[in-house]
């Protein structure tokens, strides 16, 4: 039997993480937009999904510069998708080259990472997890 974990407020979690990639994100001068909703919870390992998050956004940052990237979240039914977004159209597959060992992480919480990478949007990053908690 798993024990049961405490919610993780999104929001703040990637506000965390947004000030530990700060000095990466200025030199690649580039500059990320957390659209979480503040009233948003997941009920996971938080440790795992910060790392999960974590990898996301500094693979992110390092293919991008002079970009604006968006964190979004959204809930489909008891799935949460979680979306890191840049308009850079140039990666040309280099962002999903990096995804393996996240994609690893992102299976302990029972999640998986798509990428999607065209001219016009750019590229996005999904990491859709099963979450139990909803909204506080």
């Amino acid at each position: 039997m798993k024990p049961t974990q405490k919610p993780v407020a999104l929001h703040h979690l990637v506000d965390e993480l947004l000030i530990s990639l700060l000095p990466q994100t200025i030199r690649r001068k580039s500059f990320i937009v957390n659209d979480v909703k503040q009233e948003m919870l997941l009920s996971t390992d938080e440790n795992i999904l910060a790392t999960v998050l974590s990898n996301l956004l500094d693979t992110t940052i390092s293919h991008t510069q002079n970009n604006c990237i968006r964190v979004s979240a959204k809930f489909f039914g008891n799935i949460t998708l979680i979306h890191v977004k840049d308009n850079d159209n140039r990666h040309d597959g280099a962002i999903t080259n990096c995804m393996y060992q996240v994609e690893q992480l992102a299976e302990k919480l029972g999640g998986c990472i798509t990428i999607s990478n065209n001219k016009v949007n750019g590229t996005t990053v999904a990491f859709s997890i099963f979450n139990n908690q909803r909204v506080a």
